[in-house]
């Protein structure tokens, strides 16, 4: 099995994570912020040299979507557990229910795949949708803290991103009944390398 270098960037994301926690336990907070950055950067170009070089393969299939989310749950994760030592933390409430949805996607997948026999299930629009703006969450609060700058504005951010997430999570679950119940549409089965 070759490693292509849009894998070997997905790995890369994954090896940035360890630095990231230890960065936060040892409260530099503006040093955790850019390498947060320089993933999501590996993020954008590993996606891009897959599509433009025609580099996808299962492997990066899998790694892909599990770099991302374990990059950003433990970054919310962080910044919730850290709030003493953080100007702007994340809200427990809004942590948990992103871990929730995406161990509720996790299920759903496995059930798939028990019952329904589907291998893997693409992303809905909606899932893309707050993908992005949980990243966009954890990077922004990142930034704001690494570079301390006052915005109570960002609740709404918290707000938003949380109603996005709920929604997601109950389209999801509900795609996952209605497959389980009638079986799943030829459309709807595939593999992608995006973003839950």
């Amino acid at each position: 099995m070759r490693i292509t270098p849009a894998t070997q960037l997905t790995l890369l994301r994954m090896v940035a994570l360890p630095f990231l926690i230890i960065l936060f336990i040892y409260h530099q907070i503006r040093w955790a912020f850019w390498v947060f950055a320089l993933a999501s950067v590996t993020d954008f170009l590993d996606g891009l040299i897959a599509r433009r070089f025609r580099q996808q393969t299962p492997l990066g299939a899998v790694l892909d979507p599990l770099a991302d989310k374990l990059l950003l749950n433990a970054c919310f994760i962080l910044m919730t557990s850290q709030a003493p030592h953080l100007s702007v933390s994340v809200p427990a409430w809004l942590t948990v229910v992103i871990l929730s949805r995406d161990a509720l996607i996790l299920l759903s997948a496995l059930l798939m795949a028990v019952f329904a026999h589907v291998r893997a299930f693409r992303p809905t629009p909606l899932g893309k949708v707050t993908t992005a703006a949980q990243a966009v969450t954890a990077f922004l609060t990142l930034g704001l803290n690494a570079f301390q700058v006052p915005a109570p504005w960002v609740r709404w951010a918290f707000y938003g991103t949380f109603s996005l997430t709920v929604l997601s999570g109950l389209q999801y679950a509900w795609r996952s009944i209605r497959w389980l119940n009638e079986g799943p549409t030829a459309g709807a089965v595939g593999s992608s390398s995006d973003g839950l």
